[in-house]
């Protein structure tokens, strides 16, 4: 590529031509439904698409929802100290928590009939429900409620150690966020993770631990499974909302925004005809450098489109996801051999702070 190539930042990467009227017209749609967001000075919202046009994202929970963003504000506004001190403590695992849930979300047994076959029924639960519930429960739901347990605590003045789902969900009892708790039973959570499930036919689950045993109908733990999933995509909702409208306080006390959520908002954004960022994870080099590997899929024959599409991809990933060392691209195509590509770090975010910017430098 050559060095005489120079782009500015603001007027040629902040947008794709492509796309641009595209999402002009899905933050529109955005902001009318959620018009909480129209406070944010930044527009880099447009994966909240997916609560209002994806099933089962749209089916989220409300309440839920505003339950998690308002209890996040009233820290903000009178109690700060525990607010930062409670976000620290999540972002150790918020990330995996919304991963899980995206992934959850991308089964393909949402919204559909359930078979009255005894087998298909049995197999079913067996291979596909019983373990997504098992990590809706541990991976997602227990820790998008650790917010609200842990100020609990906190205001008890008790101890966090060997703070499990049990004692979360313990701590929302008798509080105005008890509804939460409706679709977790730790019988059925102990039964599903130790292998105490009993199929009666026609219809009927025995969940049983070592201390309880629950019968129920196979249907109804379906439900107790759609209750907690919409719950928990109210609940990421919320936390984006938050985080969206609060850049400014997450940047003052160095809070960063999930990685989870960052990888959707930068997939959102840079998605284009002939172009697809399919999954985001973060690793080490061989010499322990930090790197952010983002494998891409492309249907182009033209290299101007390919380089423009992975330059700008890398140049937004620095921006949304900053602080790796390394920004490593996979390159898929099915009219091309696999191909790579690495941007350092350190001089994306130095030409980016520049805005004045030579392709070949990074």
């Amino acid at each position: 590529m050559s060095d005489e190539v120079q782009i500015n930042i603001q007027n040629e990467l902040e947008k794709n031509p492509l796309t641009n009227e595209l999402h002009n017209f899905r933050l529109k749609k955005i902001n009318s439904e959620i018009p909480i967001l129209k406070k944010c000075r930044h527009e880099e919202y447009l994966s909240i698409l997916k609560y209002i046009e994806q099933t089962p994202e749209k089916f989220y929970c409300k309440r839920a929802c505003w339950s998690i963003y308002h209890f996040l504000e009233k820290l903000k506004n009178e109690d700060v100290e525990n607010l930062i001190s409670i976000l620290i403590k999540f972002n150790d695992f918020s990330s995996l928590s919304f991963e899980s849930l995206k992934d959850i979300n991308s089964l393909n047994f949402h919204d559909t009939k359930i078979t009255s076959d005894s087998y298909e029924l049995l197999s079913f639960l067996d291979m596909y429900f019983h373990p997504s519930y098992l990590k809706l429960t541990e991976a997602t739901y227990t820790n998008l409620i650790y917010p609200f347990s842990c100020y609990q605590r906190i205001k008890r003045g008790a101890k966090l150690e060997g703070f499990d789902v049990f004692q979360r969900v313990a701590e929302l009892k008798n509080t105005e966020y008890s509804y939460l708790t409706n679709p977790y039973d730790n019988t059925i959570r102990n039964a599903i993770a130790h292998g105490g499930i009993i199929y009666k036919p026609p219809n009927i689950t025995i969940y049983k631990d070592k201390n309880n045993i629950i019968e129920i109908n196979t249907k109804k733990i379906v439900d107790f499974f759609d209750e907690m999933l919409d719950i928990c995509n109210g609940l990421s909702l919320g936390y984006r909302l938050f985080y969206f409208t609060n850049l400014e306080l997450l940047e003052k006390y160095d809070i960063k925004i999930p990685l989870s959520i960052i990888t959707e908002e930068l997939k959102a954004e840079v998605n284009a005809p002939g172009w697809e960022i399919k999954r985001c994870f973060e690793s080490e080099t061989l010499d322990n450098r930090s790197q952010l590997m983002i494998y891409t899929q492309n249907t182009f024959l033209d290299p101007l489109k390919l380089n423009f599409n992975t330059f700008r991809s890398a140049f937004l990933a620095e921006r949304y996801a900053p602080s790796y060392d390394r920004y490593f691209f996979r390159l898929e195509s099915k009219y091309s051999f696999l191909g790579w590509a690495v941007f350092s770090g350190d001089k994306l975010k130095k030409l980016r702070i520049q805005n004045n910017i030579k392709m070949a430098d990074c």
